[in-house]
């Protein structure tokens, strides 16, 4: 059996911090052939909450081929360099870039045959720009360590992979292995009124994820709108900024603000609206744009996704980032009626269900985790 040594910062059932974590969820119930996980997380979610019923610093036996260790933070980094000693890995798969512990320890101090450091968008421009100077004093740091001599790189797809080199040089080596989805089931009999709207945003709250953009160009929709968010809130200066325009809100347009949701909750809570908004000022994936469309919610993002060209498809639509595109895509689907959404609807779940080749992901992960190419 060969054995990957998975390190992240938050994994099931911690579920606050989004993408990252589904990734990793959908990867190992896509299991490979012979092929067996060993996950170390920490024993917290993203906001410091302990995890439930977990006991830190034991394995788990998560599926049959996947055990999991949950951490506690004082002495993390020897822990995990005994756990790697113990496992003995043939690979070492570290999830982000910016956490001490759980990605550079790993690929700096700890031995496996392969090494490789998956940045899951965050060397994105607009990623950089959050934070920018503790993260140039980062990646400055690193790169003097020799980060690019002792790993190697997981991108999504060429854009990333282009992002990654413009860092660590042209001579990185980069990986290019697409995220195992999630597919959820389509359900297209949600009544669609016209002039009527049911929105739903489900996501971090960050400048990254524009929800603050979606609040003022509802500003200027003439449509009765019912817009959904859900989500944990992880920048409070910004979500206090969205809140101050939910003010000032017209009649015609209802926001609620829900809180995070479990991931057994999203396909439910998908099905109780019509569109998903989420005009991401970046992506390296988009989980929840994905689960969105095959739940068949057309989709209203940005072109800083992997999911262009969404009119042709019928399936949703690319918006600039100013509010009057954003307001116009709105008021487009207002518009329509039952037979058109349900059209759109059925587009979107084909779509993505088109687009997602599970044997073609395989392949690239086999590749990128145990090619020597």
């Amino acid at each position: 059996m060969k054995r990957i040594f998975i390190t992240i910062p938050w994994f099931t059932p911690a579920y606050k911090a989004g993408g990252p974590i589904q990734s990793i969820l959908n990867l190992i119930n896509n299991p490979q052939e012979g092929v067996e996980y060993f996950i170390f997380t920490s024993v917290r979610d993203l906001d410091g909450e302990k995890l439930k019923d977990i006991q830190a610093n034991n394995w788990y036996q998560f599926t049959e081929h996947t055990k999991v260790f949950y951490s506690k933070r004082v002495g993390r980094a020897d822990v995990l360099m005994a756990q790697v000693k113990i496992v003995q890995p043939n690979v070492i798969y570290a999830i982000g870039i910016f956490d001490w512990h759980f990605n550079m320890t790993p690929i700096l101090f700890c031995r496996a045959d392969k090494k490789i450091l998956s940045v899951r968008g965050m060397l994105h421009t607009a990623a950089l720009q959050q934070k920018s100077f503790k993260k140039n004093i980062f990646l400055a740091f690193v790169k003097m360590m020799g980060i690019r001599h002792m790993s190697e790189f997981h991108a999504t797809d060429e854009v990333e992979a282009n992002y990654i080199k413009e860092v660590f040089g042209k001579k990185a080596k980069v990986h290019i292995a697409d995220n195992y989805p999630r597919l959820l089931a389509s359900k297209n009999n949600n009544e669609k009124k016209q002039g009527k709207l049911k929105l739903v945003s489900i996501c971090l709250i960050s400048k990254m994820k524009n929800i603050l953009l979606v609040l003022e160009s509802l500003k200027f929709c003439k449509a009765d709108i019912e817009y959904s968010i859900y989500g944990i809130i992880k920048d409070e200066p910004y979500w206090q900024s969205c809140l101050d325009t939910i003010k000032l809100m017209p009649a015609n347009i209802k926001v609620t603000f829900n809180g995070a949701l479990l991931p057994s909750q999203v396909e439910d809570v998908l099905h109780q609206h019509q569109i998903f908004i989420q005009p991401s000022e970046s992506e390296n994936y988009g989980h929840a744009l994905v689960e969105a469309l095959s739940a068949g919610l057309p989709v209203i993002t940005s072109e800083y996704t992997p999911w262009k060209n969404l009119e042709e498809q019928k399936a949703g639509l690319n918006v600039a980032l100013h509010s009057a595109a954003v307001a116009s895509a709105i008021d487009y689907f207002a518009a329509m009626n039952e037979e058109e959404y349900t059209e759109w609807s059925t587009a979107s779940n084909i779509y993505i269900n088109s687009v997602i080749d599970v044997k073609e992901i395989d392949g690239q992960h086999q590749k990128m985790f145990f090619s020597n190419d």
